[in-house]
């Protein structure tokens, strides 16, 4: 499994992303950035929707993340 980077939608205030039980360090990352919020209903975690955190996220997971459109990931469990 690989992180899944969900691209918001413009108006959206909030990049979300899944990030597998397994990838502790890439989770304990994410947990240090501004504005990370756990949200366990959906079991994903979220920053501020800004250009920066999306590249930030990009970076943090080392190339090994996919991108799906916003809205998808209430399929996640």
């Amino acid at each position: 499994m690989q992180p899944i980077i969900y691209e918001p939608l413009k108006e959206a205030k909030r990049i979300k992303i899944f990030i597998p039980y397994e990838m502790i360090v890439i989770r304990e990352a994410l947990k240090k950035m501004n504005s990370s919020f756990w949200h366990p209903h959906q079991k994903l975690w979220s920053v501020i929707n800004t250009d920066d955190n999306f590249e930030s996220l990009k970076k943090l997971c080392h190339g090994n993340y996919k991108i799906e459109k916003a809205g998808s990931f209430y399929c996640c469990t």
